[in-house]
């Protein structure tokens, strides 16, 4: 039995504290919905502590990527108000282990989707407000290895997803 809350507690507390952790799947077996409910609990964590959700991150997108990390769709990751940094907003590189820059497409919804659809039939029906370029500083507050074999071993990325999403004018220190 996968220990969802101990196992997200870990991921949250190295991400609180920016400090590398080992790869979870190097001591815990785990499926693809057990990181998603590790993530999920990770998330909740945040948002017992006042954070808001604002958005999902998406991994994986493209699928000569998906191919070569062995899975069959792209990885999603959800966001709170704290990974934001406003234009012109300071990233302090203390708050990161092993900051990275990752240019990335962001689109503003008018509203939910409410069901799945494609890029094109997302703007084809009105559901996007807006586009534009960010940039997550940080895959990772907790970073993590992905040396190992497991197809899931960098959703752990994606259960610490505490990488701020920049604008292209914010700074670092």
């Amino acid at each position: 039995m996968v220990e969802i809350a101990k196992l997200a507690k870990t991921v949250d507390d190295a991400a609180r504290k920016a400090r590398a952790i080992p790869q979870l799947s190097d001591k815990t077996k785990y499926s693809l919905d057990d990181a998603y409910d590790i993530q999920a609990a990770a998330i909740q964590r945040r948002l017992d502590r006042g954070e808001k959700r604002n958005g999902m991150k998406m991994g994986f997108t493209s699928r000569a990527k998906m191919i070569q990390m062995g899975l069959n769709d792209m990885i999603w990751g959800r966001l709170t108000d704290r990974m934001v940094v406003e234009d012109g907003g300071t990233i302090s590189l203390k708050n990161y282990v092993h900051p990275r820059v990752e240019p990335e497409i962001a689109f503003l919804l008018k509203r939910p989707l409410g069901y799945p659809c494609t890029a094109a039939d997302a703007h084809m029906r009105g559901f996007i407000a807006g586009a534009s370029t960010t940039g997550p500083v940080c895959a990772s507050a907790a970073s993590v290895s992905t040396e190992s074999a497991s197809p899931w071993a960098s959703l752990a990325s994606v259960f610490a997803v505490s990488g701020a999403t920049a604008s292209t004018s914010a700074r670092v220190r």
